[in-house]
C-alpha cells in the first residue's frame, strides 16, 4: 500500500514519517504571487530557518552529498532523478516549494555545492540532468 498524507506544517513528525509521501497544505494551496517571485528569484537565506519538521538546508545538502556519493558513477556524477527519488524516500515531506523553488534542479544549482550536467538523449526533446559533488579540495588552475 503506497500511503499519501496531508496536513498542515503542525502535523506530527510519526505521522509525517509513516507516509511515502507527504505534502504540507500551504505549499499546495500557495498564493500564485509567491510562485512567481520564487521563479524570478530564488531566495537562499529564505531557505536557511526550516519551517517545522522540515529538514534544515544544512542538513539537506549533506544528505544530497550523501545520496550521490552513494548513487554516482565512477566519475562521480548521479542521475538527477535517482537523487530525488532518494531525497522523497527520507523525507516524506520534501518538497522544492518548501525551500523557494518549483523544481529540484533549480534547487539544487542555488546551493552551490554541486555541479550539474544536461545530457542529450536519443530523443531530442528529453534532456537528463546529472548531479555531481564540487570537490573544494581542488585546486583551480
Amino acid at each position: 500500500m503506497y500511503v499519501i498524507g496531508m496536513g498542515e506544517r503542525k502535523t506530527p513528525t510519526p505521522f509525517i514519517s509513516a507516509c511515502e509521501k507527504f505534502k504540507y497544505l500551504e505549499v499546495l494551496a500557495g498564493s500564485p504571487t509567491t510562485s512567481v517571485q520564487a521563479i524570478s528569484s530564488p531566495r537562499i537565506e529564505k531557505q536557511d530557518i526550516p519551517k517545522n519538521g522540515m529538514a534544515s538546508i544544512d542538513e539537506l545538502i549533506k544528505t544530497i552529498k550523501i545520496i550521490i556519493t552513494e548513487s554516482s558513477d565512477e566519475d562521480g556524477w548521479a542521475f538527477l532523478g535517482e537523487v530525488g527519488k532518494r531525497l522523497n524516500k527520507r523525507y516524506p515531506d520534501f518538497d522544492t516549494r518548501n525551500y523557494g523553488h518549483t523544481k529540484l534542479t533549480p534547487l539544487i544549482s542555488s546551493l552551490k555545492q554541486f555541479e550539474i550536467q544536461p545530457r542529450k538523449t536519443s530523443n531530442p526533446h528529453i534532456i537528463h540532468y546529472f548531479v555531481k559533488n564540487i570537490n573544494k579540495n581542488k585546486t583551480q588552475a
